[in-house]
Protein backbone atom coordinates (compact mmCIF):
# COMPACT_ATOMS: atom_id res chain seq x y z
CA UNK A 1 0.00 0.00 0.00
CA UNK A 2 1.37 2.82 -1.15
CA UNK A 3 0.50 6.47 1.06
CA UNK A 4 1.19 8.82 -1.78
CA UNK A 5 -2.20 9.41 -3.29
CA UNK A 6 -3.16 12.47 -5.23
CA UNK A 7 -7.05 14.70 -5.75
CA UNK A 8 -8.13 14.74 -8.71
CA UNK A 9 -12.27 14.97 -10.11
CA UNK A 10 -14.48 11.94 -10.59
CA UNK A 11 -15.08 11.06 -14.03
CA UNK A 12 -17.97 9.11 -15.79
CA UNK A 13 -15.28 6.64 -16.66
CA UNK A 14 -14.47 6.22 -12.74
CA UNK A 15 -18.13 5.42 -11.47
CA UNK A 16 -18.06 1.55 -11.51
CA UNK A 17 -14.69 1.20 -10.10
CA UNK A 18 -16.20 3.98 -7.26
CA UNK A 19 -18.91 1.84 -6.66
CA UNK A 20 -16.84 -1.06 -5.51
CA UNK A 21 -14.43 0.80 -3.35
CA UNK A 22 -17.72 1.94 -1.48
CA UNK A 23 -19.19 -1.81 -0.57
CA UNK A 24 -16.15 -2.51 0.45
CA UNK A 25 -15.74 0.72 2.59
CA UNK A 26 -19.52 0.42 3.81
CA UNK A 27 -19.02 -3.19 4.26
CA UNK A 28 -20.30 -3.43 7.95
CA UNK A 29 -23.54 -1.08 7.11
CA UNK A 30 -24.49 -3.15 4.13
CA UNK A 31 -25.44 -5.88 7.03
CA UNK A 32 -27.79 -3.83 8.40
CA UNK A 33 -29.95 -3.34 4.77
CA UNK A 34 -29.27 -6.75 3.23
CA UNK A 35 -30.22 -9.66 3.80
CA UNK A 36 -27.07 -10.99 1.67
CA UNK A 37 -23.97 -9.46 0.83
CA UNK A 38 -22.60 -9.16 -1.85
CA UNK A 39 -25.66 -8.96 -4.23
CA UNK A 40 -25.99 -11.71 -6.74
CA UNK A 41 -24.54 -10.56 -10.54
CA UNK A 42 -28.12 -9.96 -11.77
CA UNK A 43 -28.89 -7.91 -8.89
CA UNK A 44 -25.64 -5.76 -8.78
CA UNK A 45 -26.82 -4.99 -12.45
CA UNK A 46 -29.67 -3.45 -11.14
CA UNK A 47 -28.50 -1.65 -8.17
CA UNK A 48 -25.21 -0.30 -10.42
CA UNK A 49 -28.01 0.84 -13.20
CA UNK A 50 -30.16 2.74 -9.98
CA UNK A 51 -26.45 4.20 -8.72
CA UNK A 52 -26.06 6.05 -12.33
CA UNK A 53 -29.35 7.67 -12.49
CA UNK A 54 -29.01 8.93 -8.92
CA UNK A 55 -25.58 10.53 -10.00
CA UNK A 56 -27.38 11.60 -13.35
CA UNK A 57 -30.33 13.61 -11.15
CA UNK A 58 -27.27 15.76 -9.56
CA UNK A 59 -26.11 17.93 -12.52
CA UNK A 60 -24.61 20.41 -9.53
CA UNK A 61 -22.35 17.58 -7.55
CA UNK A 62 -19.17 18.55 -7.39
CA UNK A 63 -16.93 14.60 -7.26
CA UNK A 64 -13.67 13.91 -6.46
CA UNK A 65 -11.51 10.90 -6.26
CA UNK A 66 -8.39 10.22 -4.63
CA UNK A 67 -5.93 8.08 -6.31
CA UNK A 68 -2.93 6.45 -5.85
CA UNK A 69 -0.11 7.23 -7.33
CA UNK A 70 1.45 4.15 -7.97
CA UNK A 71 -0.73 2.17 -8.86
CA UNK A 72 -3.43 4.40 -10.21
CA UNK A 73 -6.50 2.71 -8.01
CA UNK A 74 -9.08 5.03 -7.02
CA UNK A 75 -8.59 4.95 -2.97
CA UNK A 76 -11.24 7.28 -1.74
CA UNK A 77 -14.45 9.37 -3.39
CA UNK A 78 -16.38 12.66 -2.18
CA UNK A 79 -19.36 13.99 -3.30
CA UNK A 80 -20.21 17.37 -2.41
CA UNK A 81 -23.28 19.35 -3.25
CA UNK A 82 -24.12 23.88 -3.10
CA UNK A 83 -28.17 24.00 -2.15
CA UNK A 84 -28.88 27.51 -2.14
CA UNK A 85 -33.17 26.97 -2.14
CA UNK A 86 -34.33 23.69 -1.35
CA UNK A 87 -38.35 23.42 -1.37
CA UNK A 88 -40.10 19.44 -0.11
CA UNK A 89 -43.35 18.99 -1.40
CA UNK A 90 -43.64 15.78 -0.14
CA UNK A 91 -44.04 13.82 3.68
CA UNK A 92 -41.11 11.95 4.63
CA UNK A 93 -42.21 8.81 3.76
CA UNK A 94 -43.33 9.44 0.30
CA UNK A 95 -39.59 11.18 0.12
CA UNK A 96 -38.42 7.54 1.50
CA UNK A 97 -39.95 5.55 -1.12
CA UNK A 98 -38.95 7.89 -3.70
CA UNK A 99 -35.39 8.17 -2.99
CA UNK A 100 -34.67 5.09 -1.55
CA UNK A 101 -36.81 2.09 -1.69
CA UNK A 102 -37.34 2.33 -5.76
CA UNK A 103 -33.36 0.71 -6.13
CA UNK A 104 -34.13 -1.99 -3.73
CA UNK A 105 -33.25 -5.68 -4.87
CA UNK A 106 -33.76 -9.27 -3.84
CA UNK A 107 -30.86 -9.62 -1.30
CA UNK A 108 -32.81 -6.07 0.48
CA UNK A 109 -33.91 -6.14 3.92
CA UNK A 110 -37.13 -3.95 2.87
CA UNK A 111 -37.85 -2.93 6.62
CA UNK A 112 -34.88 -2.41 7.97
CA UNK A 113 -34.20 -0.10 4.96
CA UNK A 114 -37.30 1.61 4.92
CA UNK A 115 -36.74 2.26 9.00
CA UNK A 116 -32.98 3.52 8.60
CA UNK A 117 -33.81 5.97 6.13
CA UNK A 118 -37.16 7.48 7.79
CA UNK A 119 -34.70 7.91 10.58
CA UNK A 120 -31.96 9.50 9.14
CA UNK A 121 -34.45 11.60 6.29
CA UNK A 122 -36.19 12.40 9.79
CA UNK A 123 -33.22 13.50 11.50
CA UNK A 124 -31.61 15.80 8.17
CA UNK A 125 -35.43 17.69 8.39
CA UNK A 126 -34.86 18.22 11.87
CA UNK A 127 -31.67 20.08 11.86
CA UNK A 128 -32.07 21.69 8.10
CA UNK A 129 -35.56 21.90 7.82
CA UNK A 130 -37.47 25.38 6.96
CA UNK A 131 -41.14 25.29 8.58
CA UNK A 132 -44.87 27.30 7.85
CA UNK A 133 -46.60 28.30 10.22
CA UNK A 134 -47.73 24.77 11.37
CA UNK A 135 -44.66 23.04 11.52
CA UNK A 136 -44.74 21.20 8.37
CA UNK A 137 -41.15 21.01 6.41
CA UNK A 138 -41.45 23.27 3.74
CA UNK A 139 -37.25 23.61 2.51
CA UNK A 140 -33.99 22.95 3.48
CA UNK A 141 -31.39 25.77 4.99
CA UNK A 142 -29.27 26.56 2.09
CA UNK A 143 -26.18 24.30 2.96
CA UNK A 144 -22.93 23.20 1.58
CA UNK A 145 -23.70 18.80 2.04
CA UNK A 146 -20.58 16.69 1.71
CA UNK A 147 -22.98 14.18 0.29
CA UNK A 148 -20.92 10.59 0.67
CA UNK A 149 -17.59 9.94 1.31
CA UNK A 150 -15.85 7.00 1.37
CA UNK A 151 -12.23 5.79 1.57
CA UNK A 152 -10.91 1.79 0.64
CA UNK A 153 -10.19 -0.21 3.77
CA UNK A 154 -6.30 -0.75 2.91
CA UNK A 155 -5.91 3.32 2.71
CA UNK A 156 -7.47 4.38 6.14
CA UNK A 157 -5.38 6.41 8.61
CA UNK A 158 -2.92 8.46 5.90
CA UNK A 159 -5.20 11.31 5.56
CA UNK A 160 -7.38 10.37 1.89
CA UNK A 161 -10.58 11.57 3.93
CA UNK A 162 -9.15 14.80 4.91
CA UNK A 163 -7.70 15.18 1.68
CA UNK A 164 -11.26 14.73 0.26
CA UNK A 165 -13.34 16.76 3.51
CA UNK A 166 -10.85 19.97 3.02
CA UNK A 167 -12.04 20.74 -0.33
CA UNK A 168 -15.72 21.01 0.57
CA UNK A 169 -15.06 23.07 3.63
CA UNK A 170 -12.52 25.73 1.90
CA UNK A 171 -15.38 25.71 -0.55
CA UNK A 172 -17.94 26.76 2.00
CA UNK A 173 -15.66 28.98 3.93
CA UNK A 174 -15.22 31.17 0.88
CA UNK A 175 -19.42 31.31 0.42
CA UNK A 176 -19.99 31.50 3.71
CA UNK A 177 -22.39 28.67 3.86
CA UNK A 178 -22.48 26.21 6.85
CA UNK A 179 -21.95 22.59 5.85
CA UNK A 180 -23.80 19.45 6.50
CA UNK A 181 -22.84 15.69 7.24
CA UNK A 182 -24.29 12.67 8.82
CA UNK A 183 -21.00 10.93 9.71
CA UNK A 184 -21.23 7.17 10.64
CA UNK A 185 -18.78 5.40 12.94
CA UNK A 186 -15.72 5.95 13.80
CA UNK A 187 -15.62 8.69 11.02
CA UNK A 188 -16.62 11.57 13.73
CA UNK A 189 -13.52 12.78 14.96
CA UNK A 190 -12.25 13.64 11.38
CA UNK A 191 -14.80 15.84 11.04
CA UNK A 192 -14.38 17.60 14.19
CA UNK A 193 -10.90 18.31 13.53
CA UNK A 194 -12.32 20.57 10.93
CA UNK A 195 -14.55 22.65 12.67
CA UNK A 196 -17.87 20.34 12.59
CA UNK A 197 -20.18 19.92 15.43
CA UNK A 198 -22.84 17.31 16.54
CA UNK A 199 -25.88 18.41 16.40
CA UNK A 200 -28.33 15.42 16.72
CA UNK A 201 -27.24 11.31 16.88
CA UNK A 202 -29.73 8.77 15.78
CA UNK A 203 -29.16 5.13 16.79
CA UNK A 204 -30.86 2.33 14.54
CA UNK A 205 -30.78 -1.66 15.67
CA UNK A 206 -31.38 -3.37 12.61
CA UNK A 207 -32.22 -6.54 14.86
CA UNK A 208 -35.56 -5.23 15.62
CA UNK A 209 -36.18 -5.48 11.57
CA UNK A 210 -34.18 -9.01 11.05
CA UNK A 211 -30.83 -7.56 10.62
CA UNK A 212 -27.72 -7.50 12.12
CA UNK A 213 -25.75 -5.23 14.12
CA UNK A 214 -26.07 -1.32 14.84
CA UNK A 215 -25.68 1.46 13.86
CA UNK A 216 -24.84 5.57 15.68
CA UNK A 217 -25.61 7.47 12.59
CA UNK A 218 -24.24 11.84 13.79
CA UNK A 219 -25.47 14.30 12.73
CA UNK A 220 -23.19 17.41 11.89
CA UNK A 221 -23.12 20.77 10.62
CA UNK A 222 -20.01 23.15 10.52
CA UNK A 223 -20.31 27.36 10.42
CA UNK A 224 -18.68 28.54 7.58
CA UNK A 225 -14.76 30.53 9.43
CA UNK A 226 -15.33 33.14 6.56
CA UNK A 227 -18.45 34.76 5.76
CA UNK A 228 -18.78 36.06 2.26
CA UNK A 229 -19.82 40.43 1.67
CA UNK A 230 -23.25 40.76 1.57
CA UNK A 231 -24.13 38.14 3.36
Amino acid sequence: MSSSFTIRPLLPRDYIEAFAVADLSFAAFNTLLYKTHPPSPSSLEKLTAARLRDIAMMPTARMFKAVDEDTGAIIGVARWIVTKEERVYTTLQEAVEHEVMRRVIPETNEAATRAFYTMATAGKWEVLGLRDNHGAVVGLVPRVELETLFTHPGYRGVGVASALVQWGVELADRLGMRVYFEAAGEGRPLYERFGFEVVRVGEFDAAEYGGVGRHVYTFMLRQPKTVRKGK
